[in-house]
């Protein structure tokens, strides 16, 4: 996509996570900003490595909050 995209995890882990922001990347590299909207956290990560950013992203905003 591009622009700003919508990240609703409400039916995967029963959560009210809702990130707005964008992601993407090649082979072994991943990447994404997120705002969570109820906390009002930015997080930017950037992987070299066949790892989720979203996931590692996830980890970083439950530990935030």
């Amino acid at each position: 996509g591009q622009g700003i995209m919508a990240y609703n995890f409400n039916e995967i882990n029963q959560t009210n996570d809702f990130w707005m922001g964008h992601s993407g990347g090649t082979p072994d590299y991943n990447a994404i900003i997120v705002y969570d909207v109820e906390s009002r956290i930015i997080v930017a990560v950037a992987i070299n490595d066949a790892t989720s950013a979203a996931s590692v992203t996830n980890v970083l905003l439950q530990f935030l909050k």
